[in-house]
């Protein structure tokens, strides 16, 4: 099976309608590798991924899947890691503002929540670059605790990148986050009148803040039964334990 077709039935099967335009859209399915390191803020351990963004005038689909079947849980200990964006699974709606990325639960199941689309802010220099034959222009800019650069290219008119990130004069060919534990690097992109491109689907998310309000009830309660194993008859009593917490986009504990 084609991971054109793969990617199909993916979103089909999670709750996304595709868009058939009455007016002709320019579509491109653009393709990144991507390395991730799985122990970010720990150590190192890097899997590389392949990424696909369908991208459209109205809007566009990200996702991305391990190169391999390795597994890239981690847990040590009292350290417990959410790889909450790992699959970095993103729609993005440009005639309504809108973007729903995907969140796998400790329980292993994608929950989509909305977020605001490129919110971001870049700042733009004059440093170029030539990635292949493409002439490429460096921004910079810091979004959900992390900073990133991209390199962006101007003379493909696509305001648009890998996972949520995007907003910039032209389609980001290489992005990666400050301590290069997340790198994406564009690998081949083809224009075709006929590619999945998805749509949000007219319902209502949980936005962002019920993401954050998620993760620190969840760890709240880990800790809390820590707390209650290590003093049974104490209510009150703090445990020596806490439960470490990991999130690619920082989360305020």
């Amino acid at each position: 099976m084609s991971k054109l077709l793969l990617f199909s039935i993916l979103f089909l099967q999670n709750g996304f309608f595709y868009l058939h335009a009455q007016v002709k859209e320019q579509k491109a399915a653009i393709s990144y590798d991507c390395v991730f390191n799985v122990l970010f803020e720990r150590g190192q351990r890097f899997v590389r991924f392949n990424a696909m963004l369908f991208s459209a005038d109205s809007g566009s689909g990200f996702f991305l899947n391990p190169t391999s079947g390795a597994d890239n849980s981690e847990s040590n200990g009292m350290e417990i890691t959410i790889q909450a964006d790992t699959l970095f699974r993103v729609v993005k709606d440009f005639f309504h503002d809108d973007m729903i990325f995907g969140d796998i639960t400790f329980n292993g199941k994608e929950k989509l929540y909305r977020d605001t689309l490129h919110a971001m802010h870049w700042t733009l220099t004059k440093e170029r670059k030539m990635i292949d034959s493409l002439e490429c222009f460096k921004a910079t800019t810091t979004y959900k605790g992390r900073g990133y650069t991209a390199w962006y290219c101007p003379s493909i008119p696509i305001p648009n990148g890998p996972w949520k990130l995007g907003g910039l004069p032209g389609l980001i060919i290489e992005v990666y986050e400050d301590q290069k534990d997340l790198y994406f690097l564009l690998s081949g992109i083809r224009y075709a009148e006929h590619l999945p491109v998805p749509k949000i689907q007219e319902q209502l998310y949980p936005d962002y803040n019920s993401f954050i309000k998620y993760w620190k009830n969840f760890f709240e309660m880990i800790n809390g039964s820590m707390a209650a194993q290590d003093n049974p008859g104490c209510i009150s009593c703090l445990s020596q334990s806490k439960a470490k917490v990991y999130t690619w986009e920082k989360i305020p504990f």
